[in-house]
């Protein structure tokens, strides 16, 4: 697999399918988001994750212009001077799971020839290894440079076939990440 098709592979993760996406999210609730205008990115002193797929340049752009335009969505000006409300970064990981299923083929009791009636019960435990993708939206006070909001989303990764689909699922997933803020009020700044 050449380093393109890895790193579109990687994120592709973000979240392919935004149907099984697993949205968390976590805030101060003593944090008057209704005092948030403007944003800017946190500079960044360590890259988003540990895992390769993550940490290049293709995968970033992604994310920054997928927040950058439903921050813009929602009414957020984006600042390159000067001393924004909030600062934002974010993160990803890519974990291997395991995913255990029993099917349990019960049918109920049947005639068995000469020896009577029997029970039907054939379990079967099946167990498959997956990668699971995990990106987070983290939104800091710019005065102390406080976790005030978190959004997580996670989902099993899937290859894609183009980085368009790729755009796509990360736009989807920023999308579902970033529905619940501001917390407690749908609007737009003031």
């Amino acid at each position: 697999m050449n380093y393109f098709r890895c790193v579109t592979y990687a994120l592709s993760f973000v979240l392919a399918s935004c149907a099984t996406l697993q949205v968390s999210v976590d805030y101060n609730p003593d944090f008057d988001f209704g005092t948030i205008t403007t944003y800017a990115w946190l500079p960044r002193e360590m890259p988003p994750g540990t895992d390769v797929r993550i940490n290049n340049a293709l995968l970033n752009d992604r994310v920054v212009a997928a927040v950058d335009a439903r921050l813009d969505a929602k009414g957020y000006r984006k600042v390159d001077s000067g001393t924004p409300d909030v600062y934002v970064t974010w993160l990803g990981a890519i974990d291997r799971k395991l995913r255990v299923d029993t099917i349990n083929d019960y049918y109920g009791s049947y005639w068995h020839g000469s020896y009577g009636c029997c029970w039907g019960d054939a379990s079967r435990t099946y167990v498959s290894e997956y990668e699971e993708g995990t990106l987070i939206i983290d939104i800091l006070s710019a005065a102390d440079h406080k976790l005030v909001w978190r959004g997580t989303g996670s989902d099993y990764i899937r290859a894609t076939k183009s980085p368009e689909e790729t755009t796509r699922n990360i736009n989807a997933a920023i999308d579902g990440i970033l529905k619940e803020f501001p917390p407690g009020r749908p609007g737009v700044p003031k």
